[in-house]
């Protein structure tokens, strides 16, 4: 079993923290139901510029998981353009 992990750093166009839920709430319901993952805010909390999020996916094949993670990337990156300042994949 392989576990499949990526942290996405977020600058966020919000002016309050509940814009902030509003368009993070928006990204991670998209993610979840395009891929099935498991995603969830992991830092940045009280700031309304930026998030770190992170996602997790389990599976059987790196390489799979691996073309998953990149994208989920590709796909926050169209969604939502400009907002991915940088992420991090992780294969466990």
């Amino acid at each position: 079993m392989l576990i499949g992990t990526i942290q996405i750093h977020l600058f966020l166009p919000s002016r309050t923290l509940k814009e902030k839920r509003r368009i993070l709430n928006s990204i991670k319901d998209k993610t979840r139901n395009k891929f099935n993952v498991s995603i969830a805010e992991i830092d940045f909390n009280d700031d309304h510029h930026n998030s770190l999020i992170g996602i997790a996916i389990v599976g059987n094949d790196g390489n799979y998981l691996n073309s998953v993670l990149y994208s989920i990337v590709d796909f926050i990156n169209s969604e939502f353009p400009s907002i991915v300042s940088n992420y991090t994949i992780e294969i466990l």
